[in-house]
């Protein structure tokens, strides 16, 4: 069905004159990271500026904004943001023969820079080359812009804390801008999946509304509920943008479970297809945002239920996704009753019966078995294709084979066919029913099956099909997304897999229910057959990638040195692999390690790396210049005002990144010179980190202002600069290939310089 809806989305682009395979050929010739303020971030700044298209109909104005600023928790309560002259490039679209000026903007958004580790083809260089193929469409189809205007923006710094955009949600620009649709991605390319809708962006998605055979875009309700609940934090350009006020929506390109910031983020991972999809679905949105008039994109819903099944797009109302689940739930509920009231309470309580047997070896049966294969499976490069076959051969084959073992074929009527269908139906009806109440987008993974079965349910014909589909539907959402997001979980959480073991049974635990009546129909060789066949198609449509490919196994969180001493920090994501690989791997090498619960797990060596086992050049003394601190105190009207400059004039660092870590005694009030209008505030005793990334050569000032003047402050200050030394590269040679560190850095102290200011 992919491949199907991505040769729709190129059908689709092409008659708009959309080019892919240029995009392809621009993002090909991007090959090296592109971190803020290198120079390979430089000719992708010039890049974007020196290709924006011009038309003789619209009025297509280019705004390359430079400023500076702080954001306050961007990426954590504890921790700001600061930049210093950060760019942007924003490009606002209108058409004079319609509108004096660009006016209730539809904004498309995505960022240019990388990880400086990885060439961030996808994650997120192929968006913003979209976005400009997108924008050159528009120019040769100046009928897609209508009353309404039309802003892109192509943003240079999300990577080191959502600078990009914070700038331009804070200019005047968002100003006449109505609703944002942030293009994001998790590093292998992969059709976008709609992850996120505010409350009132949903009516910007009319051109999906109902059943869209094909969709370009994918997506399931889940992802939505998942990132607005906050399991997963979603530290994207869209938080800055709901800060402001804007309606957004957010579009992820995804595939197989790869996640961001690893080698494998290349474009050769990148497909046209992925890019057309990427394209048509803006199209669309585009399209609509041109014909419907502000008043239909308006909408108090907090969100619409969706969900990707079958190749189709299926998103509704709430209105009349709840009156579905009310049918839904009123016909398998009339069934039960109309059997009880019939005084067919025997065949009633076998029913139910039957179906408390499945769901509780359905459940139990699969847990125990994930759980059971999950570290022996943790040891494996191929993790997830045998987890899902072992999963998917117990909940299908050993409820099935129990149920229909114990019970004849030959005394099972039509009647218990319907009876047992429906209760299966009133289990997916009632599980929707509580996500609609909760307004879950997940709602429509449960309504769906349960109409599906409301059919065999009233004529008693159909079980086989209509049980195939409410298992397809889940299996759809199951294995496409759950475990991918549990995956990227894993990253932070290390109970994911925990999780993912619960999960597994328990969503195919219905489908499974829902599937035993038409098997029950059958004679049981047809059954077993019927089950084995099913087995045998899931394996092969289980997503099959390397574990190690989806999760890095080991990340390296950086390389200190003091005094000629240098202390490695290896965080493992994956518990085995710290007894069974690290540290034979460093006791071979002669390194000293010690263990300590950070990270899951975090290794430190604390003598120098040039060992006999290391046969290297020992690593000569840095050439490294940090940036200056300078610290003033001065008594002001009963209070104690610190001042702190850094200065990084004589420094080499290509973007002056820096973090300078403030801890008060008492409470205080914090400025800089950054935005004279901001005013922060400093809790007593806790720790605030500024970090900054701006122009090389930048000065900063930052003002404390404590209660009292008494009050003390320690101020500490680090740089980082992204060298590794030749031992370190060899120390990471030396981890089995299908081990992925993504990250090399050199930070230099923590306590590079540490004051205490006293009265």
């Amino acid at each position: 069905m992919d491949d199907l809806a991505i040769q729709h989305a190129q059908q689709s682009v092409a008659t708009f004159g959309f080019d892919a395979e240029r995009v392809m050929g621009q993002l090909q010739s991007f090959d090296k990271p592109r971190e803020w303020g290198t120079p390979s971030w430089r000719v992708a700044v010039d890049f974007f500026l020196a290709n924006i298209p011009t038309s003789n109909v619209l009025v297509i104005e280019t705004h390359h904004l430079v400023g500076s600023g702080i954001a306050d928790g961007s990426l954590d309560d504890d921790m700001s943001n600061c930049y210093s002259d950060m760019e942007a490039i924003v490009v606002t679209v209108h058409n004079p023969a319609l509108a004096n000026a660009c006016q209730n903007a539809l904004m498309l958004s995505a960022h240019f820079d990388s990880h400086y580790n990885s060439t961030g083809s996808s994650d997120d260089l192929v968006q913003s080359l979209t976005i400009l193929e997108t924008l050159r469409t528009v120019a040769a189809n100046p009928s897609l812009v209508g009353k309404d205007g039309l802003v892109f923006t192509m943003l240079s710094a999300e990577e080191t804390g959502l600078e990009g955009s914070h700038l331009v949600r804070t200019s005047p620009l968002v100003a006449n801008v109505s609703v944002v649709f942030n293009l994001e991605a998790m590093g292998a390319g992969g059709r976008p999946h709609l992850t996120a809708q505010s409350k009132a962006s949903v009516g910007h998605l009319r051109p999906f509304r109902g059943v869209t055979p094909l969709a370009p875009i994918n997506g399931h309700g889940l992802a939505h509920d998942i990132f607005t609940s906050g399991v997963i934090s979603s530290d994207t350009d869209t938080s800055q943008y709901r800060k402001a006020g804007l309606a957004t929506l957010d579009a992820v390109m995804l595939k197989n479970g790869y996640i961001y910031h690893t080698r494998d983020d290349s474009a050769a991972m990148t497909s046209a297809g992925s890019v057309a999809a990427v394209g048509a679905t803006v199209l669309e949105l585009l399209k609509s945002h041109c014909s419907d008039s502000t008043k239909a994109k308006t909408t108090a819903d907090p969100s619409a239920p969706y969900e990707s099944a079958l190749g189709m797009f299926v998103l509704l109302p709430w209105g009349f996704a709840s009156l579905l689940t009310v049918g839904a739930f009123s016909v398998h509920i009339a069934i039960i009753l109309h059997n009880l009231m019939s005084s067919n309470w025997k065949k009633t309580v076998w029913a139910f019966g039957v179906a408390l047997a499945v769901l509780l070896s359905t459940a139990l049966t699969g847990a125990l078995l994930v759980y059971l294969s999950t570290r022996p499976m943790l040891r494996l490069s191929w993790y997830l294709r045998p987890s899902f076959v072992l999963t998917a051969t117990t909940t299908l084959l050993g409820p099935v084979t129990l149920v229909v073992g114990l019970v004849r074929p030959r005394h099972v009527t039509r009647g218990h066919l319907r009876l047992m269908t429906s209760v299966a139906g009133l289990g997916f009806s009632l599980v929707a029913a509580l996500c609609a109440r909760l307004h879950m987008a997940t709602a429509l993974l449960f309504l769906l099956p349960a109409l599906a079965l409301a059919v065999p349910a009233v004529t008693g014909y159909g079980n086989v099909l209509a049980t195939l589909v409410s298992f397809v539907l889940v299996h759809n959402v199951l294995f496409d997304l759950v475990i991918e997001s549990f995956g990227c979980i894993g990253l932070y959480e290390v109970k994911a897999d925990l999780i993912v073991s619960a999960l597994i049974p328990l969503l195919t635990a219905l489908p499974i229910l829902s599937l035993v009546p038409a098997l029950l129909f059958l004679k049981p060789k047809p059954a077993l057959a019927l089950a084995a066949l099913l087995c045998l198609l899931g394996c092969f449509t289980f997503t099959p990638f390397k574990y190690s490919d989806a999760r890095p196994a080991t990340v390296l969180m950086g390389h200190y040195r003091e005094d000629d001493v240098d202390t490695v920090q290896l965080c493992s994501m994956r518990l085995t692999d710290v007894d069974e690989i690290y540290v034979p791997l460093f006791q071979s090498l002669g390194i000293a390690f010690t263990k300590s619960d950070v990270c899951d797990l975090l290794i430190e060596s604390k003598r120098p790396l040039h060992t006999a086992a290391l046969d290297v050049v020992p690593t000569a003394p840095s050439t490294f210049i940090p940036p200056e601190l300078k610290v003033a105190t001065d008594l002001v009207s009963g209070h104690k005002i610190v001042t702190i400059v850094v200065d990084t004039t004589a420094s080499n660092s290509v973007n002056a990144r820096w973090g300078l870590i403030l801890t008060p005694t008492e409470s205080a009030v914090l400025r800089t010179s950054l935005d004279e209008s901001y005013v922060g505030t400093l809790p007593a005793d806790e720790a605030k980190t500024l970090m900054h990334v701006g122009a090389a050569g930048s000065i900063v000032t930052f003002e404390v202002e404590l209660d009292s003047i008494y009050g003390e402050v320690t101020v500490s200050l680090y740089s980082r600069s992204p060298v590794i030394p030749p031992a370190m590269d060899e120390l990471l040679a030396r981890l089995p290939g299908w081990v992925r560190p993504f990250g090399k850095s050199v930070q230099y102290g923590p306590d590079l310089f540490v004051e205490r200011v006293h009265a």
